[in-house]
């Protein structure tokens, strides 16, 4: 292996155990125990993660609300069509910032490729057709960073903060350009959590975030708890829950559900959606029920696999300029769909086991 890889994975290292202190090991006056998130027993952290899913075919049902009548449309309208597929790449990193003992700072980058493709409609409905064909012909992407601030208060409490920023829609589109702050979009969560036991913790907070395609401030609960060597559950609700079994510590499987949302902002060319709405937005929210598995190729390089089946809360595309955190949305077509399944690949790096033999778990 030469220096450079060598020093770059050394680096890796401290990614996700940057929050654990080594046992103190020289038989001198003991240093405090800080608390952290991690868990004992918890699968070595992720540096650096690409993925590749792809969701089946499945029906789905159009319909305006309100938006009709500015368009000159009479009525509400309703049309069947078919979501042929929903491709998805991801790429994802994280580094660190600061490592101090009481605290820590995480960096992290996102890049997110999406596309749909759907089945034509009758030429009558031209609303649909033009928002099914100016969706197909687009590359929704997202390119974000985020900041995560662990800090300790004393051997059991802990506070933590999240703090990203992204860029969403299809910005590369050679349509109409829109201003850069228009695809802007911003996160945010905190969490105060306690942890009397080296196997367990839990946190309570809030999080402003996108998850069900619009910006919503939800509560947020976390539980982490590893129940032997083998089993555990992770957990941070609303957005996730997972039962962990580890077959052998080179071969995981996971269970469980997971919350997903994206908000991507829209450049429109049809005549049809070029009315008073400036900006339109594509909000997508669904939930998946999967089966995973993970499993060790050599020391730090790993590959997984997800199977299961995904619900669609929402895919709609939507005026901007209305809703907010509580009110309703203008939505210039609303689409139901239905059950359908999904699969994705990944391969991902972990911190090397030469340097994990030391260090106690803390993803």
């Amino acid at each position: 292996m030469s220096v450079r890889i060598y020093i770059i994975l050394v680096i890796q290292c401290l990614i996700s155990r940057i929050g654990e202190a080594q046992s103190d090991s020289t038989g001198s006056a003991s240093k405090i125990n800080y608390a952290t998130p991690g868990v004992i027993n918890s699968p070595r952290s992720k540096f650096l993660e690409v993925v590749y899913e792809r969701v089946g075919s499945s029906n789905v049902t159009s319909t305006t609300r309100d938006s009709e009548k500015a368009l000159g449309l009479p009525g509400q309208l309703v049309q069947e069509s078919t979501l042929r597929r929903n491709n998805r790449f991801i790429l994802k990193a994280k580094f660190p910032i600061l490592n101090k003992e009481t605290l820590k700072i995480i960096g992290g980058f996102r890049y997110q490729f999406e596309e749909f493709q759907f089945d034509t409609v009758p030429n009558e409905f031209r609303l649909y057709n033009a928002v099914f064909n100016n969706l197909e012909n687009k590359h929704l992407q997202s390119i974000g960073g985020n900041i995560y601030v662990l800090k300790a208060l004393n051997e059991i409490h802990y506070l933590g903060v999240r703090v990203s920023a992204d860029v969403n829609g299809d910005y590369n589109y050679k349509g109409k350009e829109l201003p850069l702050k228009d695809y802007f979009r911003t996160s945010f969560s905190a969490i105060y959590g306690w942890k009397k036991r080296p196997n367990k913790t839990t946190g309570l907070g809030f999080s402003y975030t996108y998850i069900f395609g619009r910006q919503r401030i939800l509560p947020v609960f976390i539980y982490n708890h590893s129940i032997t060597k083998k089993f555990g559950v992770e957990a941070a609700l609303p957005a996730n829950a997972k039962m962990r079994y580890a077959l052998n510590p080179k071969t995981l499987f996971y269970f469980g559900y997971e919350l997903e949302g994206a908000n991507y902002q829209l450049q429109f060319t049809d005549p049809l959606l070029l009315t008073d709405k400036k900006s339109l937005q594509l909000r997508r929210s669904v939930v998946k029920l999967a089966l995973e598995f993970e499993r060790e190729i050599y020391d730090f390089f790993w590959i997984g696999l997800a199977l299961g089946m995904q619900q669609p809360v929402s895919l709609n595309v939507t005026d901007v300029k209305t809703g907010g955190l509580f009110g309703g949305a203008d939505h210039l077509v609303r689409n139901k769909l239905n059950l359908a399944p999904f699969a994705n690949a990944s391969i991902f790096l972990v911190i090397p086991r030469r340097f994990d033999k030391d260090i106690k778990n803390t993803d």
